[in-house]
């Protein structure tokens, strides 16, 4: 079996940078519409149960309506941010194959820019206690 990366775009860098920018492009924005409408989303089902806990419901129909209506509305934001979330994952992990068969270091997602910087003892705590340290 041939051990060397498929390179798609065969030599060419430039070519294969802007298909790698395209795709990490079009995951960050699959991410950021999905921040948009998973925030309206929420927002309006919070609405929906302000407007339940402020009591002016008294018939049980409307109330039992609005609970069902903001349940639907949860669901449906919860359903928006994993498919935007895949498909923001599968983006960014086809630029990340790029990078890695092009061998671009600083573009993969395993780089650590911290390992080159000398900085001060009290600006690696949040690092040591970010989410990195967790993996």
């Amino acid at each position: 079996m041939n051990e060397t990366p498929l390179k798609t775009w065969g030599e060419d860098m430039k070519l294969g940078l802007e298909v790698w920018q395209y795709y990490g492009g079009i995951g960050g924005d699959d991410k950021n519409k999905m921040i948009q409408i998973v925030t309206w989303l929420l927002g309006f089902s919070s609405l929906i149960i302000g407007f339940y806990a402020s009591g002016k419901l008294v018939e049980p129909v409307a109330t039992v309506l609005l609970i069902v209506l903001g349940m639907v509305v949860s669901f449906l934001a919860a359903f928006t941010a994993l498919l935007y979330g895949g498909y923001a994952t599968w983006n960014w992990a086809i630029a990340d194959r790029i990078a890695q068969n092009y061998k671009w270091r600083e573009q993969t997602p395993d780089y650590n820019p911290v390992e080159k910087v000398k900085a001060h003892w009290t600006a690696r705590i949040p690092l040591v206690l970010g989410p990195a340290a967790s993996e």
